[in-house]
């Protein structure tokens, strides 16, 4: 089983020396240089450094392949972003550790993750057979995680992130993309520009509404 690691924590490094001591194949994504040179020369877990709202990084260590991602970094923003990234491209298991109980009620609410767990809680060997043992993520059935391409869906061009989810009721933009590959936060963007994808959940009814087709 592939395994991603996205935040290299004193909870996130347990994890992925438990499963790379369990013959998993690990990796190890960070944004601090002098941790990932730490994982280097203490380790033969692979280990990426770069930054985690830029898509590059997540790219070019193949999170996309992942059977499981756990979003591990400190910074809950970080694993909010890991979150989305994985969901969009269809990581079957997503798991995240953070800070407060807030966090872990947006991750749930939105169908972000499939396991959620506060920082408080000790994180053990009975944990991560749990994690191992549960099933693929359930969402519910009409709900669904997508990225909206606008070079394809032109027609949102100029509009903002507020008055599509105004519009269509039942849609969330979660993270916005920009032309250069950057994670953007939805709040953050006037409007909709060239180049822009925007990473979407939904029901599929309400999702098909907004770009005009069935599915």
């Amino acid at each position: 089983m592939r395994v991603a690691v996205i935040g290299a924590s004193k909870e996130g490094m347990e994890l992925a020396k438990l499963l790379h001591d369990r013959g998993h194949e690990v990796v190890i994504i960070d944004d601090r240089r002098d941790r990932v040179e730490q994982i280097q020369s203490e380790t033969d877990i692979a280990v990426f450094h770069g930054s985690l709202t830029s898509l590059r990084v997540y790219e070019e260590a193949r999170v996309y392949k992942a059977d499981i991602v756990i979003a591990a970094h400190e910074n809950d923003d970080s694993n909010i972003i890991a979150c989305v990234f994985a969901k969009s491209r269809q990581v079957p298991r997503v798991i995240a550790l953070v800070n407060t109980e807030d966090v872990a009620k947006l991750l749930r609410d939105l169908h972000l993750a499939e396991v959620v767990v506060v920082r408080t809680q000790e994180i053990t060997r009975d944990l991560l057979d749990a994690i191992m043992g549960l099933r693929s993520i359930d969402i519910e059935r009409d709900t669904i995680v997508t990225v909206i391409d606008t070079v394809v869906h032109n027609k949102l061009l100029g509009n903002r992130i507020n008055e599509i989810e105004s519009r269509y009721q039942n849609i969330k933009v979660l993270a916005v993309v920009d032309e250069n590959g950057e994670l953007l936060e939805p709040s953050k963007v006037d409007e909709i520009k060239p180049g822009m994808k925007l990473v979407v959940i939904g029901s599929r009814n309400s999702i098909g509404d907004l770009l005009g087709i069935g599915i």
